[in-house]
């Protein structure tokens, strides 16, 4: 009953953020929701199937130039743009997939840099379809859908922007929470814990994995074709390695494996280098130190670390200190 109130509250707070910021602000709102949409579905690979993947970048910057691509290109409306690059993604992730996931541990994660970094040649390179590092501009908004009442709803305004990306990360949530509860959300989660013993128990490991790993695309090419959209240009750099890197600090930063984390994480990496905007020399120097406090003195991220306060025997031991309940004979 705590949680569902709490992420209630949560909802309206998001619901209505645009009444109490200017557009600068509502601009970072929007770049977080996309950004948190991204962790939240590398949490699917990562945070519950266990397998780290460092190639969620490549597959949001594949999602956000085949949408790019098919708009201004070819003349298509973004509402057939945005799933045909999902359909292109679950292609390429079931491949990749099935060859990358036989391999264990950190190798796995080593075949995923790969592919990244193949990935972002392939960007800079293809010029006459990329346009190389010089990118893809006038990428026009979402069109207005001519039936009523969706036709209220202008994507060309920020605010209406801003509602659109909180509808797909709470649809995103509700999906994860579904999914967890199922048949296959519980096979991820018995991959992660053990997974020679899910194995033994007749799960078929192989299937699952690129189950997630698919999943986990397929939410990073939302995230793309929203972000090229919002933006309105697109270039390689916007998708490099050290975007995936960053992915995964911003994972263990909310805490892995959690709901609540990657949104959490997601707030954190917009607002930490806003907050030491005062101090521009130095700001990306202060993150980075910031970084790694989080990694060594908080291993289990914020929900984690959350959760130990909350805790009974945690509670129960600072009260002993502060002599508020004898101590047990």
């Amino acid at each position: 009953m705590f949680k569902k109130i709490f992420y209630g509250i949560v909802v309206l707070l998001a619901i209505l953020l645009p009444l109490f910021v200017g557009p600068y602000y509502l601009h970072l709102m929007v770049l977080t929701g996309i950004y948190c949409l991204l962790v939240l579905g590398l949490n699917i690979i990562m945070g519950y199937t266990g397998p780290a993947s460092l190639a969620q970048a490549s597959f949001y910057g594949i999602g956000a130039y085949t949408s790019a691509i098919l708009t201004t290109r070819l003349g298509l409306s973004f509402w057939i743009a945005m799933p045909l690059s999902v359909l292109l993604i679950i292609i390429i992730s079931v491949f990749l997939g099935v060859i990358t996931l036989r391999l264990v541990s950190h190798y796995f994660a080593i075949a995923t840099f790969g592919l990244c970094e193949i990935i972002f040649i392939v960007m800079d390179n293809w010029v006459p379809v990329t346009n190389g590092p010089s990118g893809i501009h006038d990428i026009k908004p979402p069109e207005t859908i001519n039936l009523f009442p969706l036709s209220l709803i202008d994507l060309s305004s920020r605010v209406h922007y801003y509602y659109f990306v909180l509808f797909f990360v709470i649809l995103t949530v509700v999906f994860t929470v579904y999914l967890l509860r199922s048949r296959m959300g519980r096979a991820f989660v018995a991959i992660r814990e053990d997974e020679e013993l899910a194995r033994a128990e007749g799960i078929y490991v192989m299937k699952y994995k690129v189950y997630a790993f698919v999943i986990s695309a397929i939410i990073a090419a939302v995230s793309g074709s929203l972000f090229a959209h919002y933006l309105q240009f697109i270039t390689p750099g916007m998708f490099t390695i050290f975007e995936s890197l960053n992915l995964v600090i911003v994972l263990l930063i909310g805490g892995s494996g959690t709901i609540a984390g990657p949104i959490l994480g997601s707030l954190i990496n917009v607002l930490i280098p806003e907050i030491f905007n005062i101090l521009p020399e130095i700001r990306m120097v202060i993150y980075g130190f910031f970084v790694i406090l989080f990694i060594v003195f908080l291993p289990e991220g914020l929900v984690g670390f959350g959760k130990k306060l909350l805790s009974a025997e945690f509670l129960k031991n600072i009260t002993r200190k502060l002599n508020l309940v004898p101590a047990a004979d």
